[in-house]
């Protein structure tokens, strides 16, 4: 989002959609590197793969009455919000946002790094799958846990726990919020966190994960790829999409995004159906992983499968030989 000059203050960003997969070196999403100026941000998704922060102030400015009200920060890095020690402060307010670190946090790389006086009594739900959240917040320099009262913030209304997205890859995220999130409780600030309210009525659920992906039938050339079809809804009903990728290494959530993709993906049957894919054009004594995900009407996604492996056979039979070999004339 670049910079600020002294002369801009008191915007106003409201439900916005703001993917920057490659921010500017030694920025952040939203940077400002002489101050922050009484801007508000409210009901806006702010997403990086990268590792940088999603806000960023750098030192020596100041960082006077801001408001940022259900958000929703996903970074790929340990940080989300960096305010920086030697800013000059005046009463900014996190509140009822969500804050998800991909990457672990840890001693100077704390999910939340803020000077004194930024208010967080309702900050809403921080997060690092990888993390801990003794590590969430560094506050002045100081390490604290959500929650735990005072510069940390009020217990319930900050708080540290998984939001449950319904996906919360880079590649494909939807930050609506699952079942047992986080982010949905009567105790936070209007029953939720973050840019997307719980209870709407939209489908939120997704297909059921794939476990039964397994290989069969080898050939030289070609492998069969089987799996149980789920369902549009958990286990029930009929997906919309499949996403099969292959790899010559394990396959993960982590990087998934990088495994190739089918040629001609498969079509979902009904929830229980046996289906199969017959894997072609393959390298001979080579060994490929495969996992699928699976995508339902409203784009919702499924958790990757397991990710099994197959062998394709080695030709060992060597030509027949020449019985009627005869000398020249």
């Amino acid at each position: 989002m670049g910079s600020f000059p002294t002369s801009t203050g008191h915007n106003y960003y409201g439900n916005n959609y703001i993917d920057d997969q490659s921010p500017q070196g030694g920025t952040g999403v939203f940077w400002y590197y002489d101050g922050l100026r009484s801007d508000t941000l409210e009901y806006n998704t702010i997403i990086t793969s990268s590792t940088r922060p999603l806000l960023n102030v750098v030192s020596g400015g100041s960082i006077n009455g801001l408001v940022s009200r259900h958000n929703t920060y996903v970074t790929g890095g340990p940080i989300a919000i960096d305010l920086a020690l030697g800013n000059t402060v005046n009463s900014p307010r996190f509140s009822s946002d969500i804050f998800y670190c991909r990457a672990a946090n840890g001693s100077g790389a704390e999910n939340l790094r803020l000077p004194s006086g930024v208010r967080l009594d309702s900050a809403g739900v921080i997060f690092s799958p990888l993390g801990t959240a003794a590590r969430a917040i560094s506050y002045a320099g100081t390490d604290g846990a959500p929650g735990s009262g005072g510069n940390y913030g009020l217990p319930l209304l900050t708080t540290w726990g998984s939001p449950r997205f319904v996906d919360s890859t880079a590649t494909s995220f939807n930050g609506h919020l699952g079942t047992l999130s986080a982010a949905v409780s009567t105790s936070l600030l209007d029953g939720f966190a973050g840019a997307y309210a719980a209870g709407t009525g939209l489908d939120i659920t997704p297909p059921s994960t794939i476990n039964d992906l397994h290989t069969s039938l080898p050939t030289a050339s070609s492998l069969q790829v089987g799996w149980t079809a789920p369902g549009d809804d958990g286990t029930s009903g009929t997906a919309t999409l499949y996403d099969l990728r292959w790899s010559l290494a394990p396959i993960t959530l982590l990087n998934f995004g990088s495994a190739t993709p089918v040629a001609t993906q498969p079509v979902p049957a009904a929830a229980g159906t046996a289906q199969s894919y017959n894997m072609t054009g393959l390298t001979q004594g080579t060994t490929y992983y495969f996992a699928l995900r699976t995508r339902d009407d409203a784009g919702n996604w499924s958790l990757v499968s397991n990710s099994p492996s197959g062998a394709t056979t080695s030709d060992t039979i060597p030509p027949a030989a020449v019985q009627d070999l005869t000398p020249g004339p």
